[in-house]
């Protein structure tokens, strides 16, 4: 599987999160997990190069290793790019998540993150999150200090 997603953070910068999960949650972490290419062998989680590190207590906590993501497909998208024919370019995105058996609902969150310009993990989070709740994410960034704040579903 090719890689498409890379860390925007400076350095690994932790986001925790916990939430009731939808249903089918678990196919859009593994495809984000295939997706995601650490570009280091080291990870915050012992003897892991995962993406995410999930509990599963009726609901989860997600704990990431970044907190944003960069999003690139080599000759194809570049979110710094200007594009004249917009739609045109989704769709050869779409195509070529498609190509890579990324399922219909992560393809729907990539498209919206590019069409929001904004790759952070909350954009993640408010498609598998059931709706209703107040989610507090907490972001650990070693350089410049903490963060926590509420996400509304």
């Amino acid at each position: 599987m090719e890689k498409f997603l890379v860390s925007m953070d400076e350095d690994k910068c932790p986001y925790r999160a916990q939430f009731k999960p939808i249903e089918n949650y678990s196919k859009v972490i593994s495809d984000f997990e295939q997706m995601y290419d650490s570009g280091t062998n080291s990870s915050l989680f012992i003897d892991s190069e995962s993406l995410f590190s999930i509990s599963d207590l009726g609901e989860i906590v997600l704990i990431a290793e970044t907190s944003a993501f960069n999003f690139v497909i080599d000759d194809v998208f570049d979110p710094r790019e200007y594009y004249e024919d917009y739609a045109l370019k989704m769709d050869e995105v779409k195509d070529v998540l498609k190509k890579n058996n990324i399922s219909d609902l992560s393809i729907e969150v990539i498209l919206g993150m590019i069409s929001e310009e904004d790759f952070s993990l909350d954009k993640l989070i408010e498609k598998i999150a059931l709706p209703g709740q107040s989610i507090t994410i907490q972001i650990t960034d070693l350089n410049y200090g903490n963060t926590e704040y509420t996400l509304d579903t």
